[in-house]
């Protein structure tokens, strides 16, 4: 009995011991060296890499490309971070919302009236939201010169191009379907 106690405690303390290290490795991997990330072109190459933050941090993730001076960046980091300051107030509006369309959506019934006075009441917050990204938007541009804006567009371009050409392919490859004839339909 007791043998059998002492290998199930031993096995439990194994696969902590192993999920533990998996953790760590797996924040790592995600979190990226700390010095790194200490750093204002660490944290944002980090955020923006993952997908995350806002236009100003993905600029400065490429500050190296885009020749920003010391002083661009700091005005840049600092705008992101009031923008970050503000656009968390407004998410905090925005929930109560957020969450009353997931109600109506997931209601047995569609109730018309209901949806109309919820989108009447978020309707002023969302045209805030796009207000607060277009003074965002419009501010580090501001802060940036004709050259380094003419960068931007063409790294988008050239985004987009890429994007065009992956849905090209996909398109190719799928022939006619999804265009109201599955491949797997009777010719």
């Amino acid at each position: 009995m007791k043998n059998k106690k002492f290998i199930t405690i031993s096995l439990i303390a194994a696969l902590a011991l192993g999920l533990g290290f998996s953790a760590s490795v797996f924040a790592a991997q995600r979190g990226g060296d700390k010095a790194e990330m200490k750093s204002k072109q660490g944290r944002a190459a980090m955020m923006a890499k993952r997908g995350k933050g806002d236009m100003g941090l993905r600029i400065l993730a490429h500050s190296d490309k885009l020749d920003l001076t010391e002083e661009q960046e700091a005005q840049i980091l600092e705008l992101s971070q009031e923008h970050r300051a503000k656009i968390d107030a407004h998410r905090d509006k925005m929930k109560p919302l957020r969450e009353e369309g997931k109600a109506l959506r997931e209601a047995d019934g569609f109730d018309e009236a209901a949806v109309r006075a919820h989108m009447e009441k978020a309707m002023p917050l969302m045209i805030e939201g796009r207000i607060l990204q277009g003074n965002y938007k419009n501010a580090i541009s501001e802060v940036l010169t004709d050259d380094q804006k003419a960068k931007i567009k063409k790294a988008h371009e050239g985004m987009r191009q890429r994007i065009v050409k992956r849905f090209q392919n996909v398109k190719e490859r799928r022939g006619n379907w999804g265009q109201g004839r599955s491949p797997l339909a009777n010719p």
